[in-house]
């Protein structure tokens, strides 16, 4: 809500105010526990969790994006 009134109060050359919402939610970790999720789709992971990190950065230093 705040984007939006920022938005039609006219052209601005920076960000919209950081919230009270948007600093708890960035500084908050957000994990979610996927025990359930497997059980019902009979799921299992093809990498680790670690794996998949070492794969992120690998493509980061070779491309310089982010997926």
């Amino acid at each position: 809500m705040v984007e939006k009134l920022w938005a039609a109060t006219g052209p601005h050359a920076d960000e919209p105010p950081m919230t009270r919402f948007l600093a708890e939610q960035l500084s908050t970790a957000h994990w979610f526990d996927q025990r359930r999720t497997r059980a019902i789709l009979d799921w299992t992971p093809q990498i680790t969790l670690d794996e998949g990190l070492e794969r992120l950065a690998r493509h980061v230093r070779r491309t310089g994006q982010v997926l």
